[in-house]
């Protein structure tokens, strides 16, 4: 695939994704990593010996991959089977046992992974919802700051969610300076939290351990928590004074979420299944601190890709 920045910018690399089980490096189980070199047609020679994780959420494993298409000869998508080894025999799902990602396009970008490193990284993006967007709940606010606010979700269960959380360049950030959105169920008891602590570097992070109560009680492998490290971006590239953005996307159904910050540098899918066959039913927009502001928020409902081009 085409290479984005650095000193190979403009070049073609390969990439080989490898699926492991069981051995994750953080959550246990399934997992993928990859690695970037140049391929010969016989021999494969990476350009380093680092093993780079392909998500830090748990339940993304055996990728398939397409490329080379005749209508978008230079892309490269990928789609996953969404879950993890480590549980899904036990799922409390029927009579289907799994699901799979959003079909998602792959990148090769030079990026900064601290001040002081930069690599290159393997970004992954939905690939365009409008097919199967339903009706907007709620409209981005461009230029705007928002505080703390509740939304209601109305649809069939699935949601494509955005939001930026910013701070100004010279704050002095608290311990508490996160921005997050909590997805909570029907009945409220129930909820997932997907957010990031600002700095330099932000840790953006997945919490689920609120998601499946009954599950995680009588599945001691099912890792709740997970969180990564990613660099915000200038609100003016360039100038080093102006306000630090962290974008968020949330890819939302009945029993996955799949969350993209920074335009897809990092990701992470992770499966869930509220109590009682609940749904995701509001989402609430909660900031630590005064510091952190919130702006383009936007909520759009998601219909069944089945209803959209089998029935058409």
């Amino acid at each position: 695939m085409p290479v984005q920045g650095g000193e190979k910018d403009g070049q073609t690399a390969w990439i080989v994704l490898l699926s492991i089980n069981p051995g994750a490096s953080s959550q246990g189980g399934s997992f993928m990593q990859y690695f970037m070199g140049d391929f010969d047609g016989r021999n494969f020679t990476a350009y380093d010996s680092a093993a780079r994780l392909l998500e830090f959420g748990p339940d993304s494993y055996a990728a398939q991959v397409f490329s080379d298409s005749p209508d978008y000869p230079s892309k490269t998508y990928m789609i996953s089977w969404a879950s993890n080894w480590l549980y899904t025999n036990v799922a409390p799902t029927s009579p289907w046992r799994s699901v799979m990602t959003v079909a998602r396009e792959l990148s090769l970008k030079w990026y900064p992974l601290n001040p002081e490193t930069s690599q290159y990284v393997l970004t992954q993006n939905p690939i365009d919802t409008a097919p199967i967007k339903g009706a907007s709940i709620r409209d981005g606010q461009q230029n705007s700051t928002l505080g703390n606010t509740t939304v209601a979700l109305t649809g069939s269960g699935a949601f494509d969610m955005n939001v930026t959380f910013s701070v100004p360049a010279s704050a002095n950030l608290p311990s508490k300076s996160i921005g997050s959105l909590i997805i909570k169920s029907t009945s409220g008891s129930q909820s997932l939290r997907v957010g990031v602590l600002m700095g330099i570097p932000a840790q953006v992070f997945l919490d689920r351990r609120h998601s499946s109560d009954s599950f995680a009680d009588n599945t001691p492998f099912f890792v709740d928590r997970f969180s990564t490290i990613v660099m915000p971006g200038l609100s003016v590239p360039g100038n080093t004074t102006s306000a630090m953005n962290i974008t968020l996307r949330a890819i939302v159904d009945k029993s996955i979420i799949e969350v993209y910050a920074q335009d897809g540098i990092a990701s992470a899918t992770a499966n869930f299944w509220f109590d009682n066959e609940e749904v995701p039913a509001s989402v609430d927009l909660e900031l630590g601190d005064t510091v952190v502001q919130a702006s383009d928020f936007s909520i759009a409902a998601l219909n069944s890709t089945w209803t959209c081009f089998v029935e058409s």
